[in-house]
């Protein structure tokens, strides 16, 4: 299952959230998707509080979205810069929604996923203030071909 939100959240908050992020959030070198860090890009991360105003605010926003009750797991940002594609992975838990908060990345930033049987990749496009929720699919993200780094805020969750 994958649903696409277009235009989720008041664009003032989602580019509010971007210059947060990027210039006020502490964040560390040394993400990667998958468990074994060997020969796969790393990028940058940062936890978030479950305590932030926004961080609360997303999460009641995606029960909204999906209408159903979840326990969330994880939350955090991924800011990657050119160069840092991710490899393919599933999260912990059984849902995860992905926020799209930098700005509109044409023809890179891609969200991609495999189908059932890892036979096709599927690509959704970096654009943003659009929200990807999606069950437990091997997925990754491509880099930017921009200087500026492609940012967004992943919710890893499981159903109750």
């Amino acid at each position: 299952m994958i649903k696409v939100f277009d235009d989720w959240l008041d664009l003032t908050f989602c580019t509010s959230l971007d210059e947060y992020i990027l210039m006020y959030t502490p964040h560390r070198y040394g993400q990667y998707a998958n468990r074994d860090a060997s020969a796969q890009n790393t990028f940058y991360y940062s936890d978030c509080s479950f305590d932030d105003f926004y961080t609360q605010y997303i999460r009641e926003k995606i029960k909204e979205s999906i209408d159903s009750e979840v326990e969330f797991l994880k939350v955090l940002t991924n800011i990657q810069y050119r160069g840092m594609d991710s490899t393919f992975h599933s999260d912990d838990g059984d849902l995860t929604a992905i926020y799209m908060v930098s700005p509109t990345l044409e023809d890179s930033g891609s969200f991609e996923y495999m189908n059932e049987g890892n036979r096709t990749i599927n690509k959704i496009a970096f654009k943003q203030n659009r929200m990807i929720i999606h069950d437990d699919v091997d997925h990754r993200a491509t880099s930017p071909d921009t200087v500026r780094p492609r940012i967004t805020v992943a919710l890893q969750m499981k159903s109750v």
